[in-house]
């Protein structure tokens, strides 16, 4: 295998790997794509970063449209998140190239792990029955749009920061907090990384931190796994997608925790 041929292989295995845990699950894929493109495809951290949130952009967006036609978006929450997330997408993605990411990834996966058992609980019980207040309570609207804010913010500075697209901060906060199910959380999640993936990518691209010549396959891979994705997770059972979920954020927190 030439090196070319090499290069567009493991781009096309990263946009499916991408897309596939996007459509599926609901996140943005750059838990995978990131160490893929770091260790099969020799770039540099910043450099995966950037690439993993351009290839997002069509992975989330093809994922989104599957979701909203069996009626798995509320645009209200997905709107307000997104304005959260683009005003912590720019701040995450400076802070990116001024400090180690190293501590904080720690942190974060040891809050992960937290949160990955609570929804793996939950998810043999009630599923959202330790939901704080309904996102659709009509007597707590500013509460239901202050959180839905304030989570789009900190899943923007995780994107800018870590190349994430936003969603293992998003969907518990929805499903534990908003009591949103498992289906909706995951769409609103996709509609908002969407959003939070396009900025980042053009702010890591005036960074010079996009790798066109990966992210031109990789993208193409993704949106069509990432539709095949949401079309397997509209067929399976809220509490086992959860579970589902919930073993992600497993997975995720551990590596973070770890330093890995």
């Amino acid at each position: 295998m030439n090196g070319l041929t090499r290069l567009r292989t493991f781009s096309i295995l990263t946009g499916a790997a991408m897309g596939t845990m996007a459509g599926l699950l609901g996140v943005g894929g750059g838990i995978v794509a990131v160490p893929m493109l770091t260790g099969f495809l020799a770039l540099t951290q910043h450099e995966a970063h950037g690439t993993s949130l351009a290839a997002m952009v069509p992975a989330a967006v093809f994922a989104v449209t599957q979701y909203a036609s069996n009626s798995n978006v509320d645009w209200s929450v997905a709107a307000t998140m997104a304005m959260g997330s683009v005003f912590g997408v720019g701040f995450g993605c400076r802070l990116c190239m001024r400090i180690p990411a190293r501590q904080l990834r720690r942190a974060f996966g040891f809050f992960v792990l937290v949160v990955a058992a609570r929804l793996l609980v939950g998810s043999w019980g009630e599923g959202t029955q330790w939901a704080v207040f309904s996102a659709t309570e009509a007597s707590e609207p500013v509460m239901t749009l202050a959180l839905a804010l304030a989570t789009g913010v900190a899943a923007g500075v995780l994107a800018g920061l870590l190349g994430i697209g936003g969603g293992i901060v998003m969907i518990p906060a929805m499903v534990l907090l908003l009591g949103l199910d498992q289906h909706l959380a995951q769409g609103v999640s996709l509609a908002v990384v969407a959003v939070t993936a396009t900025v980042g990518a053009f702010e890591h691209y005036r960074l010079g931190n996009v790798k066109l010549d990966r992210a031109i396959w990789i993208g193409p891979a993704a949106a069509i796994f990432g539709l095949g994705g949401a079309w397997l997770a509209g067929s399976l059972d809220q509490q086992l997608l959860q579970r589902l979920f919930g073993v992600l954020l497993l997975f995720v927190g551990g590596k973070m925790a770890s330093g890995r």
